[in-house]
């Protein structure tokens, strides 16, 4: 295993924890509609790149591909726990409501699965086979099919990367086949997966082992989908304490420990070894920039415990004692911080004395992003982004540096540095394309690009 040099990694936690309150800032201002300040300097500073970067996986219908900090506010998540686990209203019982969670995350999407499967789901003969109900002549892939048909919507959420294999002539029709099929091997998952949920006389890693070995033997499920699954049932079963120890390292999160270690192995062992590292050093971390991150996650914790009060599930998963963050947590954001990270390094941008930039990888054919899809309760804020290309008011840079430093806007102009090296790499970067595009015949030497 190649080591992570300890300088590498503390200049690297550093900034994994500055990208961490920029992450949280973004997650008040959008999910809990509320100002939460960015107080240390170096994080607003980052706070322009940062913006430069999420702004595109902001979708004006669906915050599409942003992680937000906690990952059951995330949009599937958030609807696995508030419209199936914990909604009163399903007459369902946990297997009940434990299947649905899967057939919903086949695909990810909430109107596909409130219009189309749920009536189905809802029929007392869906739950003698659940399985033959998505068979390509099932009740449910029929639903499916008219659902695809009559309002053009998506069968499956834009953070799946896979391609469909094509097992009809129809589009629409093979659209929804794929789907179904990969819905009918995730129940196949369930029904072995449950029984080791049920089992008490499993410790915690003996569940996680078990259940993690279990999606991966499935058809076309790889590390990355193992994630994915695993991070989901560790939120709906708290209690059971599956990624208290250790949780799988998907490619994303793969790339990042590359980041640290150029050399580092594709093997299970060594990336779970690395990723413990990791989460150690940013728990033991005294810097003013982890120092920031966990004053900002205290506000905002206790203000997602009032908005969410109704939903225990989600209560279970805003209350991060100080110095304690998991694995699973460490995991899914360094995901994200590498796409930030690789953004960085597109744009010709300064970035912090890591290892190696690392080339993109194919994402394995299983096909699911280490980014997921946004919801959200209220979405007042994310409007202004489709005009502005700062946030507006509170949660602009310009206002957060007042804020901090006393000052009104009339008081003071403020400009940062790092947006000017921004703004000036973009310039430079458009230069070389111009220049790339001209030694290939495509334009004049007066052209304008």
């Amino acid at each position: 295993m190649s080591e992570i040099v300890d300088e590498i990694l503390a200049a690297a936690v550093e900034d994994f924890f500055q990208f961490l309150q920029c992450q949280l800032h973004l997650e008040a201002a959008i999910l809990l509609d509320y100002e939460l300040p960015l107080e240390d300097p170096k994080a607003r500073s980052f706070w322009p790149l940062f913006r430069a970067w999420v702004r595109p996986n902001l979708g004006k219908k669906e915050l599409e591909k942003w992680v937000p900090f906690h990952t059951v506010l995330g949009p599937h998540d958030f609807f696995v726990v508030t419209q199936i686990l914990q909604n009163a209203a399903l007459p369902w019982s946990s297997w009940q409501r434990f299947v649905a969670m899967f057939v919903f995350r086949a695909h990810c999407k909430s109107n596909l699965f409130q219009e189309a499967q749920l009536p189905e789901m809802l029929q007392e003969d869906f739950w003698k086979d659940p399985k033959s109900h998505f068979a390509d002549n099932g009740k449910v892939i029929a639903a499916m099919l008219d659902f695809r048909r009559s309002t053009r919507e998506a069968v499956q959420t834009g953070a799946f990367r896979s391609i469909p294999q094509r097992l009809c002539k129809d589009d629409d029709e093979n659209l929804v086949r794929n789907v179904a099929r990969r819905t009918q091997t995730l129940l196949d998952v369930a029904t072995k997966v449950w029984p080791m949920l049920q089992d008490h006389t499993l410790s915690s890693s003996e569940k996680f082992r078990q259940i993690s070995g279990t999606i991966q033997s499935a058809h076309g499920l790889g590390e990355t989908w193992t994630k994915t699954l695993m991070v989901t049932i560790d939120i709906a079963y708290p209690e059971l304490k599956i990624l208290s120890e250790t949780c799988n390292v998907g490619l994303g999160a793969l790339k990042a420990l590359k980041r640290l270690a150029p050399d580092h192995k594709n093997e299970p062992k060594y990336c779970q070894q690395s990723l413990t590292q990791v989460t150690a050093a940013a728990n033991m971390s005294t810097s003013d920039a982890a120092s920031g991150f966990w004053s900002m996650l205290d506000q905002l914790e206790v203000r997602a415990r009032q908005r969410f009060v109704t939903f225990p599930l989600i209560v279970a998963q805003v209350k991060t004692p100080r110095g304690q963050l998991s694995v699973a947590t460490v995991q899914v954001q360094l995901c994200e911080w590498r796409q930030f990270q690789e953004f960085l390094d597109k744009s010709g941008c300064p970035t912090k004395p890591l290892a190696q930039p690392v080339q993109p990888a194919k994402h394995e054919s299983s096909g699911i992003s280490d980014a997921f899809e946004l919801p959200m309760p209220k979405r007042q804020c994310v409007k202004a982004w489709e005009d502005l290309d700062l946030l507006p008011g509170p949660f602009s840079a310009a206002s957060s540096a007042r804020s901090a430093a006393g000052h009104t806007e009339a008081e003071v102009e403020v400009s940062t540095d790092s947006e000017d090296r921004f703004l000036s790499a973009a310039a430079q970067l458009l230069e070389t394309l111009k220049e790339q595009v001209m030694k290939a015949g495509m334009l004049g030497s007066d052209s304008a690009l």
